[in-house]
């Protein structure tokens, strides 16, 4: 740079002037320690005068320099290594990479990039014109041996003798303020010779004014120099790096042609669809405004095809065009659309300037800029739908959609239609006004960008094809047309619903359904869906109680021959007074859906000759007598309440609230939670029955007398409380999140009695599950769980059918619901005995569970083989319960086969739900319940985007064994092989900690795989989510 040339001669001048003097050995003591702290403390906040880059003095008056940190960024200047640091300017912003880089795959053929070797030197531009008067910027750098530009290099740049123009600048990156120093390892030009060391760095190089525009971006590896001309020619620039060892000594030349001569572009323009628009591009001498004739201009399509380019001397239509200037320099084209609507186009053109034999310079392209053509036209679009296939007397709703894909308004739009022979109109929004069979709607004004829907509703009067067209218009003389087919046929199914119209709250009603084939044609792939309205629940044999949470039921139904009746029971259950409706929808499988609405008046039952308030009785029935925990410990409890009056009471509620030193784990389906409150809501309590909440309860702290508070509130009753008071104490052994059962001597390995085969997990769920916002009664649509013993799990629901017995009957199957085993579950709860060891209540527990299932599974057996005899031996007639209660946190899956190893896994989480930021534990349970040893057990966890994995544990585990386990980035875990797992036995449960991260449903999926399984098991757990509190 100029600046630091001046300061060398400035400082030899000094020398010249003075000559020679010895400075006394104070003055060198001061300067060296002056140096050192100045080194060591890194001249934080310090601010000095600004060179001068002119070289008309050492610094430039009234402007400064910060130097803030100047060991920040230390460079190392060629190879010579130096304790003087770069001084620490504000930080530029990063400079860009090159558009025309060494590996710019826009900007170089392929041939090209086979040129490049290592050693070379890469240019760029290697050809460029401007006009005269102006600075071009020109890069180079060398190539190394991985085909990357090399920092540090030293480059030589030389103007060829003869060739117009001279070198303004040169440099690299931002130049180092102690370069000076060094100044053949620095930047020098002159203005025909400049040498430059390559950029350590992407960044902006800034120049010496308040412009941004001037400033230089340089890629890592890259030098620069600025060259201009102020006379017409061509600059030649020959690029050297004569003292660099790995240089292929070949040097590369840049041309740059200096043109006298000024362009105007056309500007971007619109007018109507339709219409031809006109571009001019004018091309000029600089120096006195003479217009330049001859001169190439290049016009060509870069978007879409809906237009073609034009000329006066050429009508052709195409895409590309060439057009020559004429003797006011002016080159026009037409640009015409090919369709009459809104629409838009790009339009590149270049300026080419002709070859100069006298100068030797070949044409040329000197600039280049592209505009759009636009035209201005409202659009119209329409579309319709409606129903494939109605029955004959049924109602069709067409949905008719109108559009303005346009940039400017449709005015006055009408729709229109005819409507077809066999239908009647029946409404619409807006209303159509009719002539005949003529309908005509008057939609206004449609804006730009928008659309209009609007429904019309037909009757079916007569069996065939009605075809619904439709045809939309508007002033600016658009019309488009949109049409649907829908068939009319005659159903061949009658559906009768037979039951009760009237009845009282709490009875139990029984409905037939009669399905009858009054085609000549059997009817198959029948499927039923039965949808409950507020206030009915679906009640069975094996489940009299019901279930609020089941608000649909699914049937398949068995081939319905010609003239024949199939008859289907389902029972239900009044909870609520009022009007109650039930809705039965039928599919065939050509697609008509027939549905058939039943109502019915509940009315509260008369209690004649009695006053008496309604009494329930409530209790809270402890599984353990002793009131006292230890940290760490489980606990279950049953809140149970009684109607012992002789009427319903309506809107039971059971409040639970718990002290903070207890966490309630489980709790009954259909609870909801409230803090340290968990509630379950009764619709209807009918009288003697017994309802249960019951909860799975952890002792997470120390405390003394600890109150758990139960209330019961209802219609016309007092509200009752009651409270029990329990101790909790430490338990230093013991790990409070620590939810497996206990160990037996063999470590890691614990034993515990195998469960039946075909036994689902309890009807329980996570304790902090939110109820759903909506209607208590109202539930969407889900599958259920598919049971193990049934590969398609129904409730039983009673099933009238002709009485003809079928030749054979089939094994029936048994299948135990989920309501089935949560009854279990209580009834274990409610029934441990007190005064015996751990041993005594295990065996009296697993014998209780035994006789009660079997019972269980006896009487659905009973109830199979009667509707198998009703149904002619055919068990697909069974309702399929949809449930929208989530499944509960507890999943459960195994592989089985004879005489070997059959691996059970479960997940459990520790809190649901929780709220963003809060952490949870996820406890992942490994049991063998085989006969054989299992071997060489992998198990792998993967959490969802809402989670982030904090840690793994296992009780009686050193940490340091998870010390590799967890890859946060893509939160997976892969717990350590485990060697066996001995048949009978389980482990101790893994415990992954997560933080949530993220709204919504979380999910820990866990893939369990061992030596000889046939595929890996995999089992999740989910929780809910909830914004941060």
């Amino acid at each position: 740079m100029k600046g630091q040339r001046g300061v060398v001669r400035f400082t030899q001048s000094i020398l010249n002037r003075f000559g020679s003097f010895r400075l006394s050995s104070g003055i060198w003591y001061l300067t060296g320690f002056t140096i050192t702290c100045t080194l060591l403390i890194g001249c934080n906040q310090i601010r000095l005068p600004k060179i001068d880059s002119n070289g008309k003095g050492l610094f430039v008056s009234g402007d400064t320099t910060e130097v803030t940190q100047p060991f920040k960024d230390t460079e190392k200047i060629r190879d010579l290594p130096t304790i003087i640091p770069k001084p620490a300017f504000r930080a530029p912003d990063p400079g860009q990479n090159s558009d025309e880089g060494l590996l710019s795959d826009s900007n170089q053929n392929a041939e090209e990039k086979t040129q490049v070797t290592a050693g070379m030197i890469w240019t760029t531009p290697k050809i460029m014109a401007a006009p005269i008067g102006s600075a071009v910027v020109l890069k180079a750098g060398l190539v190394g041996s991985k085909r990357q530009l090399l920092s540090g290099r030293k480059l030589e740049w030389t103007v060829s003798e003869g060739s117009p123009g001279i070198i303004e600048k040169a440099g690299g990156g931002n130049p180092n303020t102690f370069r000076w120093l060094f100044p053949k390892y620095g930047n020098k030009t002159t203005d025909t010779y400049a040498h430059t060391i390559t950029s350590e760095r992407a960044e902006v190089v800034h120049q010496d004014t308040n412009d941004y525009l001037d400033d230089i971006g340089v890629a890592k590896g890259e030098a620069w120099t600025v060259v201009s001309s102020d006379q017409k020619g061509t600059t030649e620039i020959l690029v050297g790096a004569s003292t660099e060892t790995n240089w292929d000594n070949q040097y590369q030349r840049i041309l740059v042609h200096w043109i006298d001569a000024q362009w105007q572009f056309p500007n971007s323009i619109s007018g109507d669809a339709g219409s031809d628009q006109t571009l001019t591009t004018t091309v000029s001498r600089p120096s006195d405004n003479y217009p330049l004739s001859g001169w190439t201009v290049r016009y060509k399509l870069v978007s879409n095809r809906q237009a073609t380019l034009s000329s006066q001397a050429n009508n052709e239509q195409l895409d590309t065009i060439d057009v020559t200037t004429d003797e006011q320099g002016k080159a026009s084209i037409r640009v015409s659309p090919n369709i009459n609507q809104a629409g838009i186009v790009y339009v590149k053109t270049e300026v080419i300037r002709p070859a100069d034999v006298s100068l030797e310079t070949p044409s040329l392209v000197v600039g280049q800029s592209t505009v759009a053509v636009t035209w201005n036209s409202p659009g119209l679009s329409i579309s319709s739908s409606s129903p494939k296939i109605v029955k004959l007397g049924q109602t069709i709703d067409c949905l008719v959609t109108i559009s303005n894909p346009g940039n400017q308004t449709a005015t006055n739009v009408v729709l229109a239609q005819t409507i077809p022979s066999g239908l009647t109109l029946d409404s619409s929004n807006p209303v159509a006004n009719l002539t005949g069979n003529q309908a005509v709607w008057n939609i206004d004004n449609l804006a730009p960008q928008t659309e209009r829907q609007l429904t019309v509703r037909y009757t079916a009067e007569q069996a065939g094809a009605g075809n619904l067209s439709f045809l939309v218009s508007c002033d600016e003389g658009l019309q488009s047309e949109a049409e649907s087919l829908t068939s009319i046929v005659i159903a061949p199914l009658e559906i009768t619903i037979e039951g009760p119209r009237i009845a009282k709250l709490g009875d139990d009603l029984q409905f037939q359904i009669l399905l009858h084939n009054t085609s000549s044609e059997a009817i198959s792939g029948l499927t039923l869906l039965e949808t409950l309205g507020p206030g009915l629940i679906h009640i069975s044999k094996s489940n009299p109680l019901g279930n609020p949470s089941v608000r649909k039921l699914a049937f398949q139904s068995r081939t319905i021959e010609p003239n024949s009746t199939t008859v289907k029971a389902i029972s239900m259950r009044a909870i609520r007074t009022g009007t109650l409706c039930h809705t039965l929808q039928a599919t065939l499988s050509n697609g008509l859906v027939l549905e058939k609405k039943i109502c019915l008046e509940i009315s509260a039952p008369i209690q004649p000759g009695t006053t008496a308030a309604p009494v329930i009785d409530a209790k809270i029935i402890n599984n353990q007598t002793i009131q006292v925990w230890e940290a760490g410990q489980e606990n279950t409890i049953r809140f149970q309440i009684a109607n012992q009056s002789k009427q319903p009471i309506t809107n039971v509620k059971i409040k639970t609230t718990l002290p903070t030193q207890l966490q309630a784990q489980l709790a009954s389906e259909g609870h909801r939670s409230e803090g340290q409150s968990i509630m379950l809501d009764i619709p209807t309590l009918l009288p003697g029955q017994t309802r249960a909440l019951v909860i799975q309860i952890l002792a997470i702290q120390a405390g003394s007398n600890l109150p758990i508070r139960m209330e019961v509130t209802g219609d016309a009753i007092s509200k009752i409380v009651k409270t029990n008071q329990s101790k909790v104490i430490n338990n230093t052994n013991a790990n409070p999140l620590d939810l497996s059962p206990p160990p037996v001597e063999e470590p890691m390995v614990e034993a515990e009695p195998a469960p039946p085969t075909e036994q689902p997990l309890p009807a329980l769920k996570p304790a902090d599950t939110p109820a759903n916002p909506a209607d208590q009664d109202t539930f969407p649509l889900n599958e259920p769980p598919v049971q193990p013993m049934n590969p398609t799990p129904v409730d039983t629901v009673d099933d009238s059918r002709p009485t003809a017995k079928p030749e054979h009957t089939d094994k029936p199957t048994v299948t135990t619901t989920n309501e089935d085993l949560q009854g279990l579950e209580e009834s274990k709860a409610s029934a441990i005995p007190t005064n015996n060891s751990e041993e005594q209540l295990e065996e009296q527990l697993e014998e209780q569970l035994e006789e009660q299932l079997e019972e269980q599974l006896e009487e659905q057996l009973e109830e199979q083989l009667e509707e198998q005899e009703v149904a002619e031996g055919e068990a697909g007639d069974a309702p399929t319960i949809t449930s929208d209660e989530p499944n509960t946190a507890l999943e459960e899956s195994s592989e089985t086969s004879d005489n070997r190893s059959d691996i059970t896994a479960k997940v459990l989480t520790l809190n649901n739900p929780i709220a963003v930021d809060d952490e949870n534990v996820f406890f992942v349970y490994l049991r063998n319940n085989g006969d054989s040893l299992a071997a060489n057990i992998m198990i792998q966890a993967q959490a969802s985007e809402h989670f982030d994995v904090i840690s793994i544990a296992q009780k009686d585990s050193d940490a340091d064994d998870f010390s590799n386990a967890i890859k946060h980035e893509n939160r997976r875990v892969s717990v350590p092989t485990m060697a066996r797992l001995a048949a009978g036995t389980s482990i101790m449960p893994y415990q992954i900690k997560v933080n949530a991260m993220k709204q919504g449903i979380g999910k820990l999926t866990v893939t369990v795989n061992a030596e000889g399984m046939e595929k890996p098991i995999e089992i999740s757990g989910e929780v809910e989510i909830l914004p941060a509190k």
